[in-house]
C-alpha cells in the first residue's frame, strides 16, 4: 500500500515507512465529518503527491484540564478549501469537511484519516501518517490513539468468532 516515494524513511536508509498511525474511517464520498471539539483551523492544504492526502485539514483543540493538540483530517473533498482557512473558530459539532472521491483524495477509496499529535507546532504535512516500525513507541508519544476521539468505544475491538488458527486449519 505505500508505495510512493513519499513512504521512504527520513531517518532510516533503505527503509519504508510502514506502520499506520491514525484511524481510518472507511464510508462513502461526501459523507460530512465533524469535529467533537472546539477547534481552532491551523491549515487547509491539498496535497497533490499520488497516495498523498488530497486534502488535509489541521485543528488545534484547546479543551479545559488538557494540554493543547491537534488534530490532522486527510482524504477529505476539495470543498473545505473554499469554506475554511487558518484562523477560523470551528464549535464543537461543526462540520470539518467531506470524505473525498479517489480523483481528489490521493487515489483512495473513500475514508477519512483522523489522527492526533502531541506536537502541536507541526504543520499538517509535517505529521507523519505513516511510520518505521522501529520507532513505534516514538510514534504513540507523538500520535495518540485517536479511537476515543473519533467516537470509537474498546469494545468494537474486541474479538470475536473464530480464531486465526481455526480459521486456517
Amino acid at each position: 500500500v505505500y508505495a510512493g516515494e513519499m513512504f521512504v524513511s527520513r531517518f532510516i536508509e533503505e527503509t519504508r515507512r510502514t506502520r499506520h498511525l491514525g484511524l481510518d474511517l472507511f464510508m462513502a464520498a461526501g459523507t460530512k465529518v465533524f469535529t467533537p471539539l472546539a477547534a481552532t483551523v491551523v491549515s487547509v492544504e491539498i496535497e497533490k503527491d499520488p497516495l498523498g492526502y488530497g486534502c488535509l485539514i489541521a485543528l488545534r483543540h484547546e479543551p479545559d484540564g488538557c494540554p493543547a493538540f491537534t488534530s490532522l483530517w486527510g482524504h477529505l473533498g476539495h470543498e473545505a478549501m473554499g469554506r475554511l482557512k487558518a484562523g477560523d473558530r470551528l464549535e464543537a459539532g461543526a462540520l470539518v469537511g467531506e470524505m473525498g472521491a479517489p480523483s481528489e483524495n490521493g487515489g483512495w477509496a473513500p475514508h477519512l484519516h483522523l489522527q492526533l499529535s502531541t506536537d502541536t507546532n507541526l504543520s499538517a504535512t509535517e505529521i507523519l501518517g505513516v511510520g518505521e516500525p522501529r520507532y513505534l513507541d516514538v510514534w504513540a508519544e507523538l500520535f495518540p490513539d485517536a479511537s476515543t476521539f473519533g467516537g470509537i468505544a474498546r469494545e468494537f475491538y474486541a474479538r470475536q468468532g473464530r480464531s486465526h488458527e481455526e480459521i486456517v486449519r
